[in-house]
């Protein structure tokens, strides 16, 4: 059983609901709920965005499991699954999805793993020396993928390996912030392993400079 909570429907939807989206999902399209969640538009600008407006939402899909009490609902085996689900394919802007396709072997990135939640793959090769830090990195991605996706529904039905994209408009920013993280664990290893561990540490951090101000380059102009 997977409830969702009016705190995680908060975090899913913070960058708001776009209510003429097209085609719209046809599990809202024609619909009371849709109806229902265009009256919470109370600014009329075509779309849900900021507390007032979601917690509006968050009762009308609350609304179809006859088992909510105000605090959460069951997003996968109630009445309120399609409208939830469908509401999913609805948010501005999307930052993490999948098109179904598998991760490549080669390089470390986030999936959909055996269980069908969003996790991590690191690829062969890093010495140990290095791969914890490879790892922290991931759970960079790992952990902003969840917070905008706590239940890995993009994961659902989705074999083991299936690619988790960050998309466009939010990946600079997101390997910029997991590069950071990683570098930091790597300057401190550098100065806590052995002699025999300097060489992959600073070729790793060399590698990873690069990437990071290769995603530098790619932030939006303030």
């Amino acid at each position: 059983m997977s409830q969702v909570t009016r705190e995680q429907f908060l975090q899913q939807f913070q960058d708001g609901i776009d209510l003429y989206k097209e085609p719209m999902p046809k599990a809202l399209e024609g619909t009371q709920a849709l109806e229902q969640l265009r009256e919470a538009d109370l600014n009329h600008d075509l779309k849900l965005t900021g507390k007032v407006e979601l917690e509006k939402a968050f009762v009308v899909v609350e609304k179809f499991d006859p088992k909510a009490h105000g605090q959460s609902f069951e997003g996968d085996n109630s009445p309120a699954r399609a409208v939830y689900h469908a509401l999913l394919d609805t948010r501005l802007p999307k930052k993490y999805d999948t098109d179904g396709a598998m991760a490549a072997q080669n390089r470390s990135t986030i999936i959909c793993d055996s269980e069908g939640k969003i996790g991590i793959y690191i690829a062969p090769g890093y010495s140990d020396c290095v791969r914890a830090c490879v790892v922290k990195h991931e759970r960079v991605h790992q952990a902003e993928a969840l917070a905008y996706d706590p239940n890995s529904t993009m994961c659902r039905d989705r074999p083991a390996g299936t690619q988790v994209h960050g998309q466009p408009g939010n990946r600079p920013g997101a390997e910029v912030r997991a590069a950071e993280v990683e570098l930091k664990c790597l300057e401190a290893a550098l100065k806590k392993k052995g002699s025999a561990c300097k060489a992959d540490v600073k070729k790793q951090i060399k590698k990873e400079e690069g990437y990071r101000d290769f995603w530098k380059k790619q932030l939006p102009k303030p």
